[in-house]
């Protein structure tokens, strides 16, 4: 019960980190596209890689050689 509390804190600061950046970006960044899919690349792959450990589970990838370069959803 703790461990859940503590998490979906965790979660909506992080949730509010993703706003904060999302409008510096929007307002003081430069509007270069390598410089937006790098920032937001970086900010991205932070909070993903936080929400998961904060949820104590364990990632397996598998057939991560499939995955073609480039942008994938």
């Amino acid at each position: 019960m703790l461990n859940t509390i503590i998490f979906l804190l965790k979660f909506l600061i992080t949730i509010i980190g993703l706003t904060y950046h999302a409008i510096i970006f929007k307002f003081f960044r430069k509007k270069d596209k390598k410089d937006q899919y790098d920032y937001v690349s970086k900010y991205a792959y932070n909070y993903s890689h936080q929400i998961i450990s904060d949820s104590k589970c364990s990632l397996n990838i598998v057939g991560k050689e499939n995955i073609p370069e480039g942008g994938v959803l």
